[in-house]
């Protein structure tokens, strides 16, 4: 690998880039969505909740030994504006080590970890997951080269091979009686899957070669990343650990179902997330024009698709968990709601930071979100008297603070304006609360007509009627701006098809 400037294409180019990289993140984010929708069901029958406790308790250590091993090196490498062999190789060097030092400790130190998760079974786990953090560090240098070479369909792929590893063998162990093991082993397969999968679709050797010139300057910035995933984490995950901790086992079974159902469907909504966005931002951020034009047009895309979503998963939240899950996990569904709307505001945020990186702001962000983790940790644990819905608002309450802190700091670095930042989130808001109103009325008519309809029959004449009022809004709004990336979007994805099916009078300007 030699010295290179990414990316080779036209600037003029960046923007269907994008788009690709989003629609490729979009069939990516699907396909996950529904392969383990399909798995989570399955294993909802074949796992208690205690069991599904035990290992969610396990996996939040897991995820904190992940967040260990990842000096957000990688996103250096994403955001650089160019980068050597040596950066690539001492990015892996460094991963590698400290993969192999928290591999160590959770070997180590694993079977002493009961007291602090409150559960024996899941310290037991420790030791085994330990490993998933050596394949962290093989994975994470070809992941950032694919993405910083916007490279979304080999990710695309690598990604579909991986759940699909994941569900298999989850399914499978869990029918041969390996309880809470089956879902330690399931993410140990697809973790090395996916790291074999983009090593070779990358073309990536790896290099033992160290230079500390080259680790210099990507460990500033990657520090910062480091330090903002590790609250991200926290913030995200230490509800569950408090969870475990004041309320058992079972209650953090029904508490991780509802999270794991929102954190999916998040995903999905978000598409390729933060790669392509913050991609595509470092690219732009020195034309503030063009930055201030696809920050509006992100938001605007994503709270069109994710707030609606959301939405409707909140009024249909009761049915949502009898038919995935079954009837023992309803105690899921009010946490389910309340999440939602934390989603909702997650949804910004998560743009909101891949803007302040590309501006090289990481250290503001990690302030505001140290803010938004010390909010959290009070708040979940003086409202889990009230059980896993209390618990949820104190998740809703600290992601308000985190949102509103970063909306602040982007206006402050961009120069965006509040109508730039809030403008664009009229259209989405506008289509929930369409949704929600509809859903709402239905869902009174169906249980009104009779008390003994399935929940499936009551979910699947919502979802059909909510998608009928999306769609009907996406048509029929006047929102100008809304219809203008519609017939962008077609455009640049060659959808000749869908523009000549669009009523001409509903085209940007008429």
């Amino acid at each position: 690998m030699t010295d290179e400037d990414v990316p080779a294409a036209p600037p003029r180019a960046y923007g269907k880039l994008a788009k690709r990289g989003i629609v490729w993140g979009g069939g990516r984010e699907g396909a996950r969505f529904f392969v383990l929708l399909l798995t989570t069901m399955i294993a909802a029958r074949l796992l208690s909740p205690e069991e599904s406790g035990i290992a969610a308790a396990a996996y939040f250590v897991m995820q904190l030994g992940g967040r260990l091993t990842q000096f957000g090196l990688g996103v250096s490498l994403v955001r650089a504006k160019s980068i050597t062999a040596a950066h690539v190789s001492s990015v892996f060097v460094l991963n590698l080590l400290t993969g192999s030092l928290v591999c160590a400790l959770f070997a180590v130190a694993g079977p002493f970890a009961g007291g602090l998760l409150g559960s024996d079974e899941a310290a037991s786990i420790l030791p085994v997951s330990g490993l998933g953090f050596l394949v962290g560090a093989f994975g994470s240098v070809p992941t950032a080269l694919l993405s910083r070479d916007m490279r979304y369909r080999e990710s695309t792929v690598s990604d579909l091979i991986a759940v699909c590893v994941y569900a298999v063998t989850l399914v499978l162990l869990a029918w041969l009686g390996y309880s809470y093991w089956s879902i330690v082993y399931s993410i140990l397969a697809s973790d090395i899957v996916r790291a074999l999968c983009r090593t070779w679709m990358s073309k990536w050797v790896p290099s033992l070669v160290f230079s500390r010139v080259a680790a210099r300057e990507v460990l500033s910035f990657g520090l910062g990343i480091y330090a903002k995933n590790l609250l991200e984490y926290f913030a995200q995950n230490v509800d569950n650990l408090i969870v475990g901790r004041l309320l058992g086992m079972a209650p953090l079974g029904y508490y991780d179902k509802a999270f794991n159902a929102v954190t999916r469907l998040s995903g999905m909504v978000n598409l390729a997330g933060p790669s392509v966005s913050l991609r595509a931002f470092a690219l732009m951020q020195d034309d503030a024009s063009r930055f201030r034009r696809a920050y509006r047009k992100v938001i605007l895309s994503v709270t069109l698709v994710g707030y609606p979503l959301m939405a409707g998963v909140a009024v249909m939240a009761h049915e949502l968990v009898e038919v995935l899950f079954g009837e023992r996990w309803k105690p899921a569904a009010l946490p389910l709601q309340v999440l939602c709307v934390a989603a909702m505001l997650r949804q910004l945020s998560t743009y909101a930071s891949s803007a302040t990186q590309a501006k090289g702001h990481i250290w503001s962000e990690v302030k505001r979100q140290a803010v938004s983790v010390a909010v959290l940790i009070p708040a979940v644990a003086a409202l889990s008297p009230w059980g896993i819905a209390g618990a949820a608002v104190g998740v809703l309450i600290s992601t308000l603070v985190s949102t509103t802190l970063l909306q602040v700091l982007v206006r402050n670095l961009t120069g965006l304006a509040w109508r730039d930042m809030l403008e664009p989130q009229l259209p989405g808001l506008a289509c929930a609360g369409a949704v929600a109103a509809t859903l709402m009325a239905v869902r009174h008519v169906l249980l009104s007509w009779s008390l003994d309809l399935p929940a499936l029959t009551v979910l699947l004449v919502g979802a059909t009627i909510g998608l009928f009022c999306a769609a009907a809004f996406l048509l029929f709004a006047p929102f100008l701006e809304m219809r203008s990336i519609v017939y962008e979007t077609a455009e640049d994805l060659k959808l000749a098809f869908l523009l000549k099916r669009l009523p001409a009078r509903l085209a940007p300007g008429r």
